[in-house]
């Protein structure tokens, strides 16, 4: 997700926390508009340390705040092992691809990546709007993705289930699927 939509849950959190984004700014040691340009996505990405200030500073528990910072995709470095850290740089040894084909894939790869991330970023933003605007039908939606996502064999089922685009059903097929699961539910 990155600053795009870290930004964003600052903003949200500032605001429920009731502290202006100067304030905030001068308290991480940054210039005063480093918040506002935060909020707005003009700071692409911001570092590790700051975002760990600026969570807890607008109240988000301490034990909380390295998941939030992962689900933004925020790395802390000292928890990556050189193990890992070479892991991602060694070349597969296996491979006989040609460069031009690594460099091909990896392009599509990239492409891919980048339209997934600002996809996501743009779910994130709907559901803060549907937060925003419709707790009651947030809740609901929120809690049972949450659920979902908290053991392997749920997020398994979430992925299979999501793995289908629902999208392109007529109507009349959307609703007969409604129809079942409120007779199992």
């Amino acid at each position: 997700m990155g600053g795009v939509a870290f930004g964003q849950t600052i903003k949200h959190l500032r605001k429920k926390a009731k502290i202006a984004s100067k304030n905030l700014s001068t308290q991480v040691g940054k210039a005063s508009t480093y918040v506002s340009q935060l909020e707005r996505g003009l700071i692409k990405n911001p570092d590790y340390n700051t975002c760990y200030k600026l969570l807890e500073l607008v109240g988000v528990k301490r034990d909380c705040i390295e998941q939030v910072l992962i689900n933004h995709g925020f790395i802390n470095e000292l928890n990556i092992s050189i193990d890992d850290i070479e892991n991602m740089t060694r070349p597969d040894p296996l491979s006989n691809d040609s460069p031009q084909k690594v460099g091909k894939d990896s392009r599509i790869y990239d492409g891919k990546y980048r339209d997934t991330k600002d996809k996501n970023e743009k779910i994130y933003s709907i559901f803060g709007v549907l937060v925003d605007t419709d707790i009651t039908r947030a809740s609901v939606v929120i809690n049972n993705v949450y659920k979902l996502t908290q053991d392997e064999n749920n997020l398994d089922f979430l992925c299979a289930i999501l793995s289908f685009n629902y999208a392109q059903l007529p109507p009349e097929s959307r609703d007969e699927i409604l129809a079942r699961l409120r007779k199992w539910f």
